[in-house]
């Protein structure tokens, strides 16, 4: 990547991010409230098509399934209702984290304000939407060249090239046999350059504003792209069916945020560039130059971290200065940390980049708080859930996790109260001789064992198991769901010294013979304490976890409003059972 690149990597790569905005600020209706919060049914709807992956097979439940969600969502919403009421989220943990998501929000919601809203506004939108009622079929062809890497010498030579392959087709070369001559795109070139059907947003600004104004047959004059030189020839041009414009306003929206690429990273960095000028941004080449002789000298040791090879006081001169202060060697060392080899120190903009990629989140922050971004975004629905989860958490783990201390008396009378929980099934112990894929060699040797032949002695003529052969062909004890038909076999033998064969598996055989009977019995309280303690933390996490919503219950009322329940979806809602919603609000206690 390009140090031209890399100074407005912070604002780019939002790019992304922004793509998730909602802006709506309409009243929602609501499905439930627990005290004075409140359940939107965008909270249910999410929630309910994350239970049930994927929004079809949410719509298919029933409206028994929607209320018991409902109400699931309001006991969560009691915890947080309480950890409100205590102050949790005044808490250090809680305010400190709230508020590193919460400037990284603002940072999201600056860059919608000032950079997309701007670049794809109303008017951009609908023409767009004019533009997608008509679809084109074009060849193309491409010389690569990257504007960042490109010396004026390469860039002149490319365009004299794209003009010369222009010149042979007006001449008489056939488009297609040029494009596999000459193109460097090789998807397409092996294909004549055929670009097939494409709409208005699938290609780079450039490229289809000048496809757009070509006739079917016409061809274009070179086109310079963020990918090189290109020509191209419309070959079709056909009209497709539209959705009304509001229909289809924000999917537009959303298409063009991801088709705009260049012209919002344009915008970015001249956002970014008077933002720098308005800070007065001023550098310390004295500073700069010290630091640069200390870790490139030769006869320095090389150090791990940048801040080793700087005494505590050289770590305090300033590198650079601007209107929100200064920017120290300290400073640098700890954005550098071990990354030291990164540092080209001898390129002459290496410290206007370092000291940019420093200043310039500050300035975006303070800009986002002064633009009334960062209170903005403490209130989105992704800080608040966030928060509430977090305090939430804390109160379960106050009023459930640290009371379930272990208690040897409590085990042990959880054991005795649920020994059936404890109970060791009757187990078996067999001795098979296993033959591989003959299956009369298997029937003869059951006959022998069977006619009261020794097993052992059998065993250590004809079994073919290896890793059995140095038990003497000993297996188990077992219970009765293990070990597959030789289990199925082996408890359907009577006594012990019983013999069942021939077993088939797959391709082998087995012939077995009892030779143990262990009963079914209780286990003791010492062989069960791993299972009984794990069951009791279960039992007594459950119920501390239901007094404490008992307690919460009695503190904050719920209600369920069965009527925006059933309208969730409203497709769906006239196919649920009409007495399930015949009362329109429900209180819970």
């Amino acid at each position: 990547m390009t140090t031209q690149k890399k100074r407005f990597a912070i604002w780019i790569l939002l790019l992304g991010i922004a793509l998730t905005f909602v802006a709506c600020a309409k009243k929602e209706p609501v499905v439930a409230k627990v005290g004075r919060y409140q359940i939107t049914v965008d909270d249910f709807k999410n929630g309910f098509v994350q239970k049930y992956r994927g929004e079809e097979a949410a719509k298919k439940r029933s409206f028994d399934d929607r209320r018991s969600f409902a109400e699931e969502m309001a006991n969560q919403k009691l915890l947080v209702a309480e950890a409100y009421s205590r102050g949790y989220d005044k808490r250090p943990e809680v305010a400190n984290e709230v508020n590193q998501m919460a400037k990284r929000k603002a940072l999201d919601l600056l860059y919608q304000q000032e950079i997309m809203d701007k670049a794809i506004n109303e008017e951009a939108i609908k023409e767009f939407y004019e533009r997608s009622g008509e679809e084109l079929r074009a060849r193309h062809v491409l010389l690569k060249i990257s504007p960042a890497d490109t010396t004026e010498e390469q860039e002149a030579e490319a365009k004299r090239r794209i003009d010369s392959i222009r010149q042979a087709i007006v001449d008489g070369l056939d488009f297609g046999e040029a494009a596999g001559l000459y193109s460097d795109d090789a998807t397409t070139a092996r294909d004549s350059g055929n670009l097939g059907w494409f709409s208005w947003g699938r290609m780079v600004e450039a490229f289809q504003e000048a496809a757009w104004k070509l006739e079917a047959g016409e061809l274009s004059e070179p086109v310079r792209t963020s990918y090189g030189w290109h020509l191209i020839l419309v070959e079709e041009r056909k009209p497709v069916p539209q959705r009304p414009y509001e229909e289809q306003k924000s999917q537009i929206k959303q298409q063009m945020y991801r088709s705009e690429g260049d012209k919002l990273n344009e915008m970015a960095k001249e956002y970014l560039a008077a933002i720098r000028t308005k800070a007065k941004v001023e550098y310390r080449e004295d500073t700069w130059q010290m630091m640069s002789q200390k870790v490139t000298d030769p006869a320095t040791p090389q150090k791990k971290q940048l801040g080793d090879y700087f005494t505590e006081k050289e770590k305090e001169l300033v590198v650079a200065t601007y209107s929100g202060g200064n920017i120290t060697v300290q400073d640098v060392a700890d954005r550098v940390g071990g990354r030291i080899k990164q540092l080209n120190w001898e390129e002459d903009n290496t410290l206007e980049d370092m000291v940019a990629s420093i200043v310039e989140p500050k300035l975006l922050d303070k800009d986002a708080e002064k633009k009334g971004l960062l209170k903005k975004a403490r209130n989105t629905p992704e800080i608040v859930n966030r928060k509430e989860q977090q305090i939430s958490t804390l109160l379960e783990k106050e009023e459930v996790t640290d009371k379930v201390v272990t208690d040897s008396a409590e085990v042990e009378a959880y054991y005795l109260s649920h020994l059936g929980d404890f109970i060791q099934e009757e187990q078996r112990t067999v001795r098979e001789i296993f033959i591989k894929e003959d299956s009369a060699k298997s029937a003869r040797v059951a006959r022998r064992a069977q006619k009261g032949e020794n097993f052992e002695k059998l065993t250590k003529l004809y079994n073919e198991k290896e890793s059995t052969k140095a038990a003497k062909g000993k297996m188990g004890p077992f219970n009765s769901r293990r070990m597959g038909l030789i289990g199925t076999a082996a408890f359907e033998l009577k006594e012990v010294g019983d013999v069942a064969g021939s077993i088939r598996v797959g391709k082998n055989w087995s012939v077995i013979q009892l030779l143990e009977i262990i009963p079914s019995r209780t286990k003791t309280f010492e062989e069960s304490w791993v299972n009984a303690h794990r069951q009791w933390r279960i039992a007594k996490t459950e119920e501390l976890q239901e007094a404490l919503k008992s307690r919460l219950r009695d503190k904050f009322s719920i209600t369920i409003y069965d009527d925006e329940l059933a309208k969730v979806w409203p497709e769906e809602g006239s196919k649920l059972t009409p007495d399930a919603v015949s009362d329109s609000v429900r209180e819970t206690h």
